[in-house]
């Protein structure tokens, strides 16, 4: 059965203070189909999430959110990062152009003047590939305690070029502050 691609998806966008704890109990369920598991201790390092919700019939079948985060390359300045989590579209939903609509609204927020740059870790690397990210290619580490430590080397991270986003050299050492939670990225 061929599904139809529809185009416009309204988004909802809630402050995590105003997100009701019934939808963000249908969030966590929404991630654990989608991804196969229990994302509740990820949420749990998230600061102030942004959350950017798609609604069918009064059900979420989509989901994005913006963190505040710090990327650094080498030794220059850290930069305001809109970084963007839990992607996630309902198993039934996909391929509908749900998840391309969450990305394209997070990007239009994170253009504000908030933000130098958007950040993600991708999973799949081809879908943010088509919507305009870049694969961070040099190596890529976290900051703790004012020390730098080597990330995991099957970690990826990408990045949006932001009309606030300095010249970048893609090959570089990127950092990010370290965070509690199983990643980092």
């Amino acid at each position: 059965m061929q599904r139809e691609k529809t185009l416009e998806w309204p988004i909802q966008i809630i402050p995590a203070n105003n997100l009701k704890k019934q939808d963000q109990e249908e969030v966590f369920e929404l991630c654990e189909r989608a991804f196969g598991e229990d994302l509740r201790i990820y949420f749990q390092a998230f600061i102030n999430p942004l959350h950017f919700i798609v609604w069918d019939k009064g059900v979420i079948v989509g989901h994005a959110c913006i963190i505040e985060r710090w990327l650094q390359v080498a030794e220059n300045k850290a930069m305001r990062t809109a970084y963007i989590e839990a992607v996630a579209t309902d198993p039934k939903y996909q391929k509908m152009g749900i998840g391309t609509a969450l990305m394209k609204e997070t990007i239009k927020v994170a253009k504000s003047d908030l933000f130098e740059i958007g950040g993600l870790c991708p999973d799949p690397v081809d879908f943010y590939l088509k919507l305009g990210w870049q694969l961070w290619k040099g190596p890529l580490n976290y900051r703790k305690d004012g020390r730098l430590y080597e990330s995991p080397k099957d970690e990826q991270a990408m990045i949006y070029r932001l009309p606030k986003t300095p010249q970048l050299d893609i090959k570089r050492p990127l950092s990010i502050e370290w965070r509690s939670g199983p990643e980092v990225w």
